[in-house]
């Protein structure tokens, strides 16, 4: 819902215009401070590549613990 079809929703309820933009503006302010779902997915999307970076780096890192230890008893 769009703030114009809050306050006219708002009007047509029989609050005064002062009254009703008053409501308007104080869900306005609110609705600033909410997470939508394009921000989650974005997020979600960064953590994903942050994961497969993370678990390429550990299998590297592996690879290279068992080439060093193989080295060392051999």
């Amino acid at each position: 819902m769009t703030t114009i079809e809050i306050l006219n929703n708002l009007k047509a309820s029989g609050l005064a215009d002062k009254q009703a933009e008053a409501i308007v503006d104080a869900i306005e302010q609110k609705r600033e401070d909410y997470v939508r779902k394009a921000d989650l997915e974005a997020a979600i999307e960064r953590l994903k590549s942050e994961l497969q970076r993370f678990v390429f780096v550990t299998v590297v890192l592996t690879a290279v613990a068992q080439l060093v230890v193989a080295k060392i008893w051999h």
